[in-house]
Parts: structure tokens; C-alpha cells; sequence
């Protein structure tokens, strides 16, 4: 009985090297970089999330609100911290400014790790 053998498959760098790619590392995508773009992308996403549970946590102070009282979604980056208290007046038992809060952070918090390990990484 004969055992019939396949050809075997080209490696990944002979099948490149066939295609006209070059072989150097810093031509291919690198894990590095692959991490920065995930951790990046998480930081936005987590300051997003954020900013969205901002507004809703303003549209809900703006529906309790009397009119001559109500603030507009323009110009609230000044009084961020006056809708967060009055917010904590008018619903003491929201998570809303908890989750909010943890969003902001550990998206800040990830965007400088990553940036801080991007800076580290390619100092070298």
C-alpha cells in the first residue's frame, strides 16, 4: 500500500515573496499597531457612550425644568457640572451620573495607556 503524499503548501513568506510583498516587518501590520487601533477605538467608544448619557442625563433636568430654568444643549459645556448637581437634586437615585462618570474615566484612562505604550513602543 502506497501512501500518496500532497504537495505541501507554500509558507506565508514564500507565498509573498511570490505575490511581489515585501519581506520586512515594518512594511506588514504589526500587533502594535493593531493595539493602538483597539485601544483608540475603545477609548472613543467608552467617551462616546459617555457624552450620549450626558445629554440624556440633560434632556431629563430640561423636563423637569420650568422654562426660564432650562438650559440649552449649545452651550452646556460650562455648566456641565451644574446639570450633574441639579441632576442629583431632582433624581438622588439615577445611576445615569455614575455610569457617566466610569465611561469618562476609563476612556481617558485608555486613551493615555495606549498612547503612553504607542510612545514607549516605537521610541525604541
Amino acid at each position: 500500500m502506497t501512501v500518496e503524499r500532497r504537495a505541501s503548501r507554500p509558507s506565508l513568506s514564500q507565498s509573498h515573496s511570490q505575490l511581489g510583498f515585501p519581506l520586512s516587518e515594518e512594511y506588514l501590520p504589526t500587533k502594535w499597531a493593531m493595539f493602538m487601533f483597539f485601544g483608540y477605538s475603545c477609548a472613543a467608544t467608552l467617551l462616546m457612550v459617555g457624552n450620549f448619557i450626558f445629554y440624556t442625563v440633560l434632556g431629563e433636568v430640561n423636563g423637569r425644568s420650568p422654562a426660564d430654568r432650562q438650559i440649552s444643549m449649545w452651550f452646556v459645556n460650562t455648566k456641565m457640572f451644574f446639570v450633574l448637581e441639579r441632576h442629583r437634586e431632582l433624581f438622588p437615585e439615577s445611576r445615569k451620573r455614575g455610569l457617566m462618570r466610569w465611561c469618562v474615566a476609563v476612556g481617558l484612562l485608555l486613551f493615555v495607556a495606549t498612547t503612553f505604550a504607542g510612545v514607549v513602543h516605537y521610541s525604541k
